[in-house]
């Protein structure tokens, strides 16, 4: 009778050790879902995970919920998202773990099975299994990207940067990061691509074949800031009361845009002929500045509380009045 209490206590025992033991699994591929390495969020760990947990404790919805409230406290911890993006991704994990649990329903319905062979009733589970397990995948691509696009992206990054950072030594892209939003795209750490700083700068690939480069984005910016300030000290246009302005490199050859905006009331026929007369005069007060000569575009906008029109006239047409007038007017029209 002894041995018959004691082969329960083990079996207690061991089915506790196996409830501990999942509950840090769930907890260790949800969190590392959400904060890990790449190669973890492009993997359906979470439908393996739903399908363990289905298969060992045959409970629909229990490792789905944890899962999703595993998902909300780690979002929430990090305190780096948004309270929309920390629902969104929490119904993520909740679905894709629940479509385990429906795969494991099936996998537990093939084996109870007294017939292993392929019987029109099991043919229908296997495709419903296989089914599930499509969208489940297609899911986890959707919101973590895939192996092919996570590889061909790397290389375009590094295929990039060999082409146009040819003296660039030992560099090193990783720490990626698959961007989703309203443009779904992935995020390169690099590292050594000026061997006069250690900086990582942040490179991007939009539809596999725009790369965005942070490196040069930020020599960019740097330049714009020392440029801005050397505008501000040799023109005052502190006349011009409703107006702002704003002045930038467009790349690493000196080209420059220069940004005129002016906020009114309401934008009339009256206001679009007035600002263009108002161009003109901003145009003639900067003639002296040193690097008129590369300012090769000019970014016009008025706007007011209900309504902003803008357009883009380049160096060949400036001081063409009648040319930007109608460029807004155009779109003035069009609205």
């Amino acid at each position: 009778m002894s041995l018959f209490k004691k082969i329960k206590i083990n079996k207690k025992y061991i089915n506790f050790m196996i409830t501990i033991s999942y509950i840090i699994l769930a907890i260790t591929i949800v969190y590392f879902n959400i904060t890990g390495p790449i190669i973890i969020k492009l993997l359906p760990f979470l439908l393996l995970l739903g399908m363990g947990g289905m298969i060992i404790f045959n409970r629909t919805l229990l490792t789905s919920v944890f899962g999703f409230l595993i998902s909300l406290c780690t979002l929430y911890a990090m305190k780096l998202n948004t309270f929309e993006y920390t629902i969104l991704y929490s119904l993520f994990c909740f679905v894709s773990i629940l479509l385990g649990e429906f795969i494991g329903v099936f996998v537990i319905k093939f084996f109870k099975s007294k017939s292993k062979k392929i019987t029109e009733k099991n043919a229908y589970d296997i495709s419903m299994c296989i089914l599930i397990m499509i969208i489940g995948i297609y899911l986890n691509s959707y919101v973590n990207g895939n192996i092919y696009s996570y590889i061909n992206n790397k290389f375009i990054v590094n295929n990039y940067i060999k082409l146009n950072y040819q003296e660039s030594v030992n560099v090193k892209v990783y720490g990626t990061k698959y961007i989703l939003g309203k443009h779904r795209y992935y995020s390169f750490n690099v590292k050594n691509i000026d061997k006069n700083d250690n900086a990582i700068y942040r490179f991007a690939v939009y539809d596999e074949s725009k790369v965005i480069d942070g490196y040069k984005n930020k020599k960019i910016e740097n330049k714009s800031k020392i440029l801005k300030n050397e505008f501000y000290s040799q023109n005052n246009l502190s006349k011009y009361i409703d107006f702002n302005f704003d002045i930038k490199y467009e790349d690493l050859n000196d080209n420059i845009t220069f940004y005129i905006t002016k906020n009114v009331i309401e934008i009339t026929e009256e206001e679009l002929n007035k600002f263009t007369i108002d161009v003109n005069t901003i145009l003639d007060d900067i003639s002296n500045y040193s690097k008129f000569s590369n300012i090769k575009k000019m970014k016009i906008c008025i706007k007011s509380k209900n309504n902003i029109l803008e357009a883009d006239i380049y160096n060949t047409n400036f001081y063409d009045k009648k040319y930007y007038l109608d460029s807004l007017e155009t779109e003035f029209l069009d609205k």
